[in-house]
């Protein structure tokens, strides 16, 4: 009698678990490692729609004695607030297909489909968590006002050249070495490094390496994405690019729980198709910023979230939080080469002619 066993069914979880593993495996480094530890996207499985997280206000004051005399002193508070890290809620469309067009079409077997699906459904989850990050980062810092904000789009624009890397990571002062990478559009690197090779007669020998394509960035990393949270259009409709110098841990995003993929056949048609749909949930947290919108515990919109006026800081200093924003110019026309007009002056004595005019001259 024959009977159905384990081995007879085929898993298609498992086969788009694997194409989700390979997605995940190969892009997770991007944001982690080589990010500096700038953008952390990180795994965990929590409860509730926000989490509150207290800390001690700073306090306490340091100032002369005077030992003349013995007048009252006013104390000082030690207080504690709370900052937030918010719930954000996402989902992977359906996707409806029909197999045999894959298996006719490209000889693509059922396992090798499934593959693909959980592919795809990895790289859009973390380029979604990307999209999110950068995000809340440009929405979090431009909140920090002249501090940690540069803008070289006002006046006349200009393009970000290396001289700015020094320029943001001073405003950092004394705690600069807390910033560890830069994150620019493909349209800030190019001319940053057309700037450095054509004005390479003026280099001291360690900026550009011409062979390996690097730009000099002050010993930073830096992670070109064409993402569309780093454009921005002017009230003139001029396109203009942020560019963010982040600190260690300035954004995490944790994946919570368990993505919740569902997959089956939609019969009663001429064909048989198949559907595939996932969703799941995400915490955001950024390094010393709070995110203040109404909708914090409702799963905030997008627009609120890159609403610079829905986050502020709650560090005491700027230098302990997410980094620095720099708005520029990307245009790889204008970077050009630096003409020094160099003139020598020379003075001509006066001749002596050894006629005595009377006049003492």
């Amino acid at each position: 009698m024959p009977l159905t066993l384990l081995g007879d069914l085929k898993h298609y979880e498992n086969y788009v678990r694997t194409g989700y593993v390979q997605g995940i495996v190969d892009r997770i480094n991007v944001f982690n490692s080589r990010s500096g530890g700038t953008i952390r996207l990180t795994s965990e499985f929590t409860t509730g729609m926000e989490k509150n997280i207290a800390f001690w206000e700073d306090f306490g004051v340091m100032a002369r004695r005077d030992i003349s005399v013995d007048t009252a002193q006013t104390p000082h508070k030690i207080e504690r607030d709370e900052y937030h890290a918010f719930k954000t809620f996402w989902k992977f469309e359906p996707v409806n297909f029909q197999l045999s067009a894959f298996k006719t079409a490209d000889g693509m077997s059922e396992n090798d489909v499934y593959v693909m699906i959980g592919r795809k459904l990895a790289e859009k989850k973390l380029d979604f968590a990307v999209k999110q990050a950068l995000m809340i980062a440009s929405a979090a810092i431009s909140s920090g006002g002249a501090a940690v904000n540069l803008d070289y789009t006002v006046g006349t624009p200009e393009n970000f050249t290396v001289d700015k890397v020094v320029e943001a990571v001073s405003l950092y002062g004394d705690r600069a070495s807390n910033l560890k990478a830069l994150v620019m559009h493909s349209a800030v690197y190019f001319p940053l490094i057309k700037d450095q090779i054509v004005n390479y007669q003026f280099d001291t020998g360690a900026g550009l390496r011409i062979q390996g394509g690097s730009p000099a960035t002050y010993g930073l990393p830096v992670i070109v994405t064409d993402n569309p949270e780093l454009v921005y259009k002017d009230e003139n409709g001029d396109t203009f690019y942020k560019t963010l110098l982040l600190a260690n841990n300035a954004v995490t995003i944790s994946d919570n729980g368990y993505t919740k993929a569902a997959y089956g056949l939609e019969l009663g048609k001429e064909n048989i198709t198949s559907l595939f749909q996932a969703e799941g949930d995400m915490w955001n947290s950024l390094l010393g910023y709070t995110y203040t919108g109404s909708d914090r515990n409702a799963n905030p919109v997008f627009d609120n979230l890159a609403d610079p006026d829905n986050w502020k800081r709650w560090e005491n200093s700027h230098k302990l939080t997410a980094g620095v924003l720099i708005k520029s110019m990307g245009s790889i026309r204008d970077a050009r080469r630096n003409v020094i007009d160099v003139r020598v002056v020379t003075d001509t004595p006066a001749v002596d002619t050894g006629t005595d005019t009377g006049d003492g001259t």
